[in-house]
C-alpha cells in the first residue's frame, strides 16, 4: 500500500512540474512571437522596400554589411620569490563596414 501512494506522489509532482512549464511556455508565446515578427520585418525592410515599411527609402537604404572579428588571446604564468602566478589576456577587434545608397538610385 505504500509503495503505491509513493508512485501517485511522484506521478502528481512530475505533472504539477510538468503543468507549471507547460503554463510558463502558454504565458511567453505572444512575446517570443512579437520578438521574431519584428526580426523578420526588420530584416526584409533591409532587404527591399515593403509595404507601409518603417525606414524611408527616400532618405536612403543599406545596400551591404560586412563584420570583421578578431580575437587573440594569451595565457602566462611566472614566478616571484617563489610565488607562482597565472594570467590571462584577451584581445577582441571588431571591424564592421556598411555601404549605404543615400537615396541616389
Amino acid at each position: 500500500m505504500i509503495r503505491q501512494r509513493k508512485k501517485a506522489q511522484t506521478f502528481v509532482e512530475y505533472s504539477l512540474i510538468l503543468g507549471v512549464i507547460v503554463v510558463t511556455i502558454l504565458a511567453l508565446r505572444p512575446m517570443i512571437m512579437r520578438g521574431g515578427q519584428s526580426m523578420v520585418k526588420t530584416m526584409t525592410d533591409q532587404i527591399a522596400n515593403q509595404q507601409s515599411a518603417e525606414q524611408d527609402f527616400s532618405q536612403g537604404y543599406l545596400k551591404e554589411q560586412k563584420e570583421k572579428v578578431a580575437t587573440d588571446a594569451r595565457r602566462y604564468k611566472g614566478e616571484n620569490r617563489g610565488n607562482y602566478f597565472f594570467g590571462y589576456n584577451e584581445t577582441t577587434r571588431t571591424t564592421m563596414n556598411m555601404t549605404y545608397n543615400m537615396g541616389y538610385r
